[in-house]
């Protein structure tokens, strides 16, 4: 009986350890997908995407033409939330963006990322985008997601 609780445990402790891992690349998966889904929307409907994270690092929206509530597009649209409430799994799970490749504040043509977010991913219809990279990570565990966008490409890798 005392080693069938010991095995129990172990058990229990290693279905925990990859709960805990699939929650994360659930998460780097999700961002990586909704990167993809404003690229190719940009492209097929001629008109320029962005995908906002907010400050705390935990959600992220999908905007039509530009992260700035109010904007008005040429010709004639206006700023619309495409994609809302999109969060990461699990707890302790953040986005930061990378030193180094810190994607731009304000994209050419499409007004410029609210005060509030912690980055904003420009995709335009000629296919580019914004260039810049994003961690996605959770306390106290070694392994790290790293999600590229290229800019002359609009390309969305995922790095982890």
């Amino acid at each position: 009986m005392v080693i069938f609780g010991i095995l129990a445990s172990i058990a229990v402790w290693g279905l925990r350890s990859y709960q805990r891992s699939q929650e994360l690349a659930g998460t780097a998966h999700s961002v990586v997908s909704s990167l993809r889904t404003a690229a190719e929307r940009a492209q097929s409907e001629g008109r320029t995407y962005c995908v906002s994270f907010d400050s705390s690092g935990t959600s992220w929206t999908v905007w039509r033409y530009s992260c700035q509530a109010g904007f008005t597009a040429n010709p004639g649209g206006s700023a619309a939330q495409v994609l809302t409430n999109q969060r990461v799994q699990g707890s302790q799970i953040t986005l930061s963006v990378k030193a180094g490749a810190a994607f731009p504040t304000a994209g050419a043509n499409a007004g410029s990322c609210p005060a509030t977010s912690l980055a904003c991913v420009y995709f335009y219809p000629r296919g580019t985008a914004s260039t810049g990279s994003l961690l996605v990570h959770r306390a106290g565990q070694a392994s790290t997601f790293e999600v590229h966008v290229e800019g002359l490409t609009g390309r969305v890798d995922l790095v982890g």
